[in-house]
């Protein structure tokens, strides 16, 4: 936001103009909310906003947050581009997390953390978090899986380096590659990249094909050929 003014009983508010960005990544949140801030060794400013009362049980995700933003810079050789990074927890959000571009939109079991009542298992669902510094742009949807399975891989790659007490790799084990063979062991099974015609079909392809699958076979790609190489590799890609 660059301006706001009153005109009459009305409020004209004016924001910067943002990088080009796809239509589905555009987000506005309009409510009754609280924040928590802090800033990235980049000074971009990353704020927490949950429902009044809750903020204070977003203080590790923040911090998760923040720590991401600074590695996936690093580790990409990209900067953040925005000025601002905004988490928001929303009550009865249907899908877990949505990576809106400065505006991440989360369920709030995958954001907040009561600090009275933590578990590694909560602190775990963090991983929802750092996924979203990761998006890529699609110029069709068949490509999809290619920016979910690289999403889904980084966030282990980062939670590895950076918390390794919670032996995240074996979680990838039951949570990740598991999944995918069950799915992909059906007959009903599709390949990994599918033709989409029209975005009626979208609903069929986001499953653990696209995700899980396509996350096995990025940390499968990742340790034949050593981490050092994959990483030029996705830094090519997205540059």
């Amino acid at each position: 936001m660059i301006s706001e003014t009153k005109v009459d009983d009305k409020k004209v508010v004016k924001f910067a103009t943002t990088p080009p960005m796809s239509t589905y990544l555009v987000a506005f949140a309009v409510g009754q909310l609280e924040y928590i801030q802090g800033k990235t060794s980049g000074d971009c400013t990353v704020r927490l906003y949950t429902s009044p009362g809750k903020k204070n049980q977003g203080k590790f995700s923040l911090e998760v947050g923040i720590k991401a933003l600074d590695w996936y810079s690093k580790w990409f050789g990209i900067d953040y581009p925005l000025p601002k990074c905004d988490l928001i927890a929303i009550p009865d959000f249907s899908m877990g997390a949505m990576e809106n571009w400065g505006l991440v939109t989360y369920r709030e079991v995958a954001l907040l953390v009561d600090p009275t009542k933590s578990s590694t298992r909560q602190k775990i669902s963090y991983r929802t978090c750092c996924r979203s510094r990761t998006c890529s742009f699609l110029k069709w949807w068949t490509d999809l899986w290619l920016k979910e399975g690289f999403a889904s891989f980084m966030e282990y790659v980062f939670v590895g380096a950076n918390y390794p007490d919670f032996k995240i790799w074996l979680h990838f084990v039951n949570d990740e590659l598991a999944s995918g063979f069950d799915l992909d062991a059906l007959r009903s099974s599709h390949p990994i990249e599918i033709e989409i015609d029209n975005p009626n079909e979208l609903d069929e392809i986001y499953d653990n094909i696209t995700y899980a699958k396509s996350n096995s076979i990025n940390r499968m790609l990742c340790n034949y050929l050593g981490e050092e190489t994959f990483q030029k590799g996705l830094r090519i890609y997205l540059k």
